[in-house]
């Protein structure tokens, strides 16, 4: 989970519409779906990059599709049922998680409005509450952040495969001072390879903050930087990567 920004809320809801459909929800018995206007829905899964705004995978890839999810739940709240801030893009299984906890009881990290990394920490792909934070805790299991099978498993796959390409660059490169042998394009092309590397991590990217986490506490990439900075290689874009991976780290 990553600290997002919320937008202005899209200019087809104006407050004539939200009255509108507000009234359409309650006198409905609070059935009908009326937040599933394509204009809100689109806005909505923009708000996290295309990812579910909880566990960071991608949305409306393979069986993964975007839901809305209301913060305070809609049943309890019908008031803010299609309320711009309240309305999450979401997986089903946060979303079914989440269900209606009501979260102004059982108060839960909304990355709108707090900083995961408070609440929050990863270690061996697996969050835990930050200082005892029992806001972190109820995060964790009202919304089964460390379902091993949608959330640990791929996520680990990905900050794996990530963690390999790091090592590798390391054992070839820097281990034994070879990058300073090369010359010319292959130098180039050997430092824009590790850009390369670094530059994938960043907020947009799946799982994110978990992937962020595990680099950034890895002996290897923290050689590495040691490395390039102590040997000239580091420039503003390898700071601009370094601050990305800041930014999404959830570390202890």
């Amino acid at each position: 989970m990553i600290k997002l920004t919320l937008s202005e809320k899209p200019k087809k809801l104006t407050i004539e519409v939200q009255n509108k459909l507000t009234k359409e929800f309650t006198d409905s018995g609070k059935t009908k779906v009326v937040w599933k206007k394509k204009f809100i829905q689109k806005a909505v899964r923009e708000l996290a990059y295309g990812k579910c705004c909880f566990s960071e995978i991608k949305l409306d890839t393979k069986s993964t599709y975007t839901e809305i999810e209301h913060f305070y739940p809609k049943d309890l709240y019908p008031k803010l049922v299609v309320e711009w801030g309240n309305l999450l893009p979401s997986s089903k299984k946060c979303n079914t998680s989440k269900g209606d906890t009501d979260t102004y009881k059982e108060v839960v990290v909304n990355p709108f409005v707090d900083n995961p990394n408070e609440h929050l920490y990863f270690e061996n792909f697996r969050l835990y509450p930050k200082n005892n934070s029992i806001i972190g805790k109820n995060t964790i299991d009202i919304v089964a952040l460390n379902d091993r099978l949608h959330f640990v498993n791929p996520r680990s796959e990905e900050s794996l495969k990530v963690l390999d390409l790091i090592e590798d660059f390391y054992n070839e490169y820097i281990e034994n001072d070879e990058l300073r042998k090369l010359t010319g394009r292959k130098l180039s092309s050997r430092v824009n390879r590790i850009k390369g590397y670094l530059s994938d991590i960043n907020r947009k990217t799946e799982f994110s903050a978990c992937i962020a986490t595990a680099v950034k506490d890895s002996i290897n990439f923290k050689n590495i930087l040691s490395y390039l900075k102590a040997n000239s290689y580091w420039d503003s874009e390898f700071q601009s990567y370094e601050d990305e991976i800041n930014f999404c780290y959830l570390g202890k």
